[in-house]
């Protein structure tokens, strides 16, 4: 677009009608100011819009995912494992922890009751 003042400036985008074909179009623009006229023509394209489909999903991204997610379902099952196995460590850990600490205290209450220091009332 040239303006009065004789700057120009470059229309990068053009309005068409929505029915318009595909093929190639001539722009012509005639431009009369005063006694001065000028004009220019270019021609352009007009293509087909592209419109974005869905995933389409083959039969090996369907294998893919059924992979994954057998190997993900197999990675949870071990960690299950893993912690149940260490739980049942640590109750048993503890459990022994208590045995010990009570044939302690039985085996100090038979000294003192043995050596005849059993004072207890």
């Amino acid at each position: 677009m040239i303006n009065a003042k004789g700057e120009t400036d470059i229309l990068r985008d053009l309005n068409l009608p929505n029915q318009i074909e595909p093929g190639k179009y001539w722009f012509v623009a005639n431009i009369e100011y005063k006694n001065l006229s000028s004009s220019s023509k270019d021609v352009f394209e007009v293509v087909e819009e592209k419109t974005t489909t869905p995933i389409q999903l083959t039969k090996i991204s369907y294998l893919w995912i059924f992979l994954v997610a057998i190997i993900l379902l197999l990675i949870i099952i071990i960690i299950l494992l893993i912690r149940r196995r260490r739980r049942r460590e640590g109750e048993t850990g503890h459990k022994k922890h208590l045995k010990k600490m009570v044939n302690y205290i039985k085996e100090e209450v038979r000294e003192h009751k043995v050596g005849g220091q059993g004072g207890y009332e």
